[in-house]
């Protein structure tokens, strides 16, 4: 066991045997367990020391220890404290929570032998790893991408208000645990903080912005070369949310740009004549049906499976991101509207009722009788809609563009409640609370009050006591709340019989 004393001064143990390797570090497991040792092979120089050690005294306290930290440290592995031993520079980091390692593995008894081993993002960000590899206990459904992209979003999101860059966002430095929903972005000693701290690292392939593709081959200091900052995380962070929800990568069509030299076509694919498989205008770069992995299906078939199956508050988005913002990073999605679209998104959802579907849910997308776009199964009868409008003053009620889709899972909760609340990390644990919860008897739907103090009938005039419940009708409005911000849900039936 080797023991060290850290720079701040806390005593640590670990064992001589690194456990993992990457490009820069080797690791070590501590006798803990709770952190892991990782130590560089390369000296750094002083601007790589001065990055981390700003990143661990000034930026971790700031992220970490301020409202909502609590949550936000599950979303990174943050260095937390530095070392020197055998004369190389270490960091000490907490270690993976259980569920970012393997559990069952691959298919066929792990043939892979990845049992145990971390969840990298690889192996669930397209169809054919997921359908290919891994075995069905690992891979989750679509909520659960819903959710880990929600995760990714949020902790990009953080780290642009306090002014970092990741720099090398890609499914090689985010952890994801579909079964759980969860995510975990990692390498964050590399982090740029702009005009300060560079970036070490122009990015991975497939995720780096096409700005700096174009200008890779430029030499460093060139005033064309673009390099690393949060214009182009939010490239990588669009990149990474379409293959999780969609399970292929958006520049990756059919199109040759160059059939002499391989280097140079993928090059401009990427790069200055990157475009987009689903461009409404161009369609010269969709995918070739011919030239894809069964096991890619239906997920490569952008004519079955669109963008727009991820409903009407993410496809404009994605529409942002890789028609408007693809040549033109000023126009990108922020983290921000990701989070919100992605959160906003889950009260879309309509279960499939289908056992064997793979998504297992689908975004209601407004038609008049829903399908899941994979298994085609309908709904079993007409459901409810809640429409939200909120208080802008006396007496006013605008709509919110928030609507949630009714079936027996759903409950309402304060992000229903008010415009003024949204599911993140500054709430607080009881503002997760549920507050009211649907019944459903044969046709008939009921909303049962558990904790809304204000809930009324706006049609009877009726106020709903707690336990009480209010029927869903078509065309009927109950009132959430009478508080500012406070919301009226507007009915609507969907999926009723054609008359």
């Amino acid at each position: 066991m080797i023991r060290q004393t850290t720079d701040r001064g806390e005593a640590v143990e670990f064992l001589p045997e690194p456990i993992a390797s990457g490009t820069m570090k080797d690791v070590y497991r501590t006798a803990s367990g709770s952190d892991v040792v990782a130590v560089f092979r390369e000296p750094l120089g002083e601007a790589g020391r001065a990055r981390i050690e700003a990143l661990i005294d000034m930026h971790r306290p700031r992220i970490l220890e301020g409202p909502g930290g609590g949550e936000l440290a599950e979303l990174y592995r943050w260095p937390r404290d530095t070392l020197t031993w055998n004369g190389r520079f270490a960091i000490l980091v907490p270690a993976f929570q259980a569920q970012f390692l393997f559990g069952t593995g691959s298919v066929n008894n792990d043939m892979l032998g990845i049992r145990g081993r971390e969840k990298e993002g690889k192996w669930f960000a397209s169809a054919h790893h997921r359908q290919s590899f891994l075995d069905p206990s690992e891979r989750g459904q679509w909520i659960d991408y819903l959710r880990i992209s929600i995760s990714i979003a949020r902790a990009v999101r953080r780290l642009h208000a306090a002014g970092l860059a990741h720099s090398d966002l890609s499914y090689k430095n985010v952890l994801v645990d579909p079964i759980s929903g969860t995510a975990c972005i990692i390498d964050i000693d590399g982090l740029v903080v702009p005009g300060k701290y560079p970036p070490d690292v122009v990015g991975t392939p497939d995720f780096i912005a096409p700005e700096v593709v174009a200008g890779q081959d430029l030499p460093v200091g060139d005033p064309a070369r673009i390099m690393p900052s949060i214009d182009t995380d939010r490239h990588a962070l669009a990149v990474l949310i379409y293959m999780y929800l969609l399970g292929r990568h958006p520049l990756q069509g059919g199109k040759i740009h160059d059939p002499e030299d391989t280097a140079r076509d993928e090059m401009l694919a990427m790069g200055p004549r990157a475009l987009w498989i689903e461009h409404p205008e161009d369609a010269s770069n969709r995918v070739d049906l011919t030239d894809v992995r069964k096991t890619a299906m239906p997920w490569a078939d952008t004519g079955r499976l669109p963008h727009t199956i991820c409903g009407p508050l993410l496809a404009p988005l994605f529409r942002r991101a890789f028609v408007d913002g693809l040549h033109d990073p000023a126009r990108r999605p922020t983290a921000d509207e990701w989070e919100r679209a992605l959160i906003l998104t889950t009260d879309l959802l309509l279960p499939t009722g289908n056992p064997s579907c793979e998504m297992g849910s689908y975004v209601y997308d407004g038609s008049a009788h829903p399908r899941c776009p994979l298994c085609a199964t309908p709904p079993d009868g007409p459901f409810p809609l809640l429409n939200l409008y909120s208080s802008r003053g006396e007496g006013s009620f605008r709509p919110d563009g928030h609507r949630v889709v009714i079936h027996e899972e759903v409950g309402l909760y304060r992000w229903h409640e008010t415009r003024f609340v949204m599911p993140t990390e500054r709430l607080a644990p009881e503002e997760f609370d549920r507050l009211a919860r649907v019944e459903r008897q044969g046709a008939a739907w009921w909303l049962v009050n558990e904790n809304l103090p204000d809930l009324r009938d706006l049609a009877s005039g009726e106020t709903i006591a707690l336990g009480g419940r209010v029927a869903l009708r078509d065309g009927g409005q109950i009132l959430l709340s009478t508080r500012d911000g406070g919301r009226i849900a507007q009915v609507q039936m969907a999926n009723r019989p054609e008359s």
